[in-house]
């Protein structure tokens, strides 16, 4: 029987915040930096929008383009970025990389930032793919309520204007993606860009496990350390390594239409929840699992508060939340997803 360990529980707040963080005011010649808030940001990106998601090839090149906020105009180069959603096969809007001219994004939410991920909306004439990103937006939400280490993100309206057919434009949902280099400075650590091989068991355990449990919570298969796909791990200064996980669009909340299974998985579908942790004392477990717990009202609190998420979504993404803590809630449970299955 899995029993939660009382000495261990009451160290949780080692792991968790236990007072309020404080707010401070932003002068009002200081405009708030991108990641400081998580208000949707309307912003205008003009490009040579056929020229640019029709490059997808391995050979693709930087397009000249300019990205507008508030009338002002930041010199930017964009190109299409990404491994699945870049096949035009699954996607004929593909996510874009950003990299700016930082002379310009001066007195902008931009400046401080050379690069950026953006995450789009995928299918063109669907809007059900943008319940989708809104969704993926939410899970990254959803993990930074776990840790700050973690891959922050901002909501987007995004105006697309070509820039070689003004009259053409449209209008959609997008996020911005911290990109890896950023976060590693942001938590002092090291990225080490897929250079070297860390296995699993390498990185420190209770962050290696905190992130398993999370991919349960979300549903999603799709990640591995060893190969850092869709993981980036950094390297502390105290030689610890840290699993920091990234693109969710396969979890199981989502379900999009065109995620598969892991065939080396006995699953049949992505909404069933597989737990891919390796194992660990039954006292490790028992302050992840805790923390999760803790965590509860908050990360409720996000999923009935999304913006741009329509009802029934809500409520599908909702009860997806409500099974793990369903899980959570058992002790037999626990002991049988956590321990007994794990690796």
């Amino acid at each position: 029987m899995f029993k939660i360990i009382l000495k261990y529980t009451l160290c949780f707040c080692f792991f968790v915040a236990c007072s309020p963080k404080k707010t401070t005011e932003v002068p009002q010649n200081k405009v708030e930096s991108l990641f400081a808030s998580t208000t949707v940001l309307s912003v205008t990106l003009q490009m040579p929008l056929e020229k640019v998601i029709k490059d997808v090839g391995e050979q693709r090149q930087w397009h000249e383009a300019l990205l507008i906020w508030q009338g002002k105009k930041i010199k930017i180069k964009v190109k299409t970025r990404g491994n699945f959603r870049r096949n035009p096969e699954n996607c004929n809007f593909p996510p874009l990389q950003i990299n700016f001219d930082t002379t310009t994004t001066a007195q902008t939410p931009f400046e401080g930032y050379d690069k950026l991920r953006l995450v789009t909306h995928c299918q063109q004439q669907d809007s059900l793919y943008e319940q989708f990103l809104v969704e993926e937006y939410g899970i990254y939400q959803t993990y930074n309520l776990v840790t700050p280490q973690s891959i922050r993100t901002r909501l987007l309206l995004m105006n697309y204007q070509d820039s070689e057919q003004p009259e053409k434009s449209t209008q959609k949902l997008a996020f911005f993606i911290e990109s890896s280099p950023q976060m590693a400075k942001r938590l002092q650590a090291e990225w080490l860009q897929q250079k070297d091989t860390i296995q699993y068991l390498q990185c420190n355990s209770f962050v290696a496990t905190q992130m398993a449990v999370f991919q349960f919570l979300v549903g999603n298969t799709d990640w591995s350390v060893s190969n850092q796909h869709n993981i980036d791990v950094l390297r502390t200064a105290h030689q610890e390594y840290l699993p920091i996980p990234y693109d969710f669009d396969f979890a199981g909340l989502i379900d999009a239409p065109y995620a598969g299974t892991d065939s080396n998985l006995p699953t049949t579908s992505v909404t069933e929840r597989v737990y891919r942790g390796y194992c660990q004392s039954e006292a490790e477990m028992a302050l992840v699992i805790e923390k999760f717990r803790q965590l509860r009202p908050s990360i409720d609190s996000l999923w009935k508060s999304l913006p741009y998420h329509q009802p029934h979504r809500q409520a599908k993404a909702q009860r997806y939340v409500q099974d793990f803590y369903q899980i959570l809630a058992q002790p037999d449970s626990v002991e049988w997803y956590f321990m007994k299955n794990c690796r």
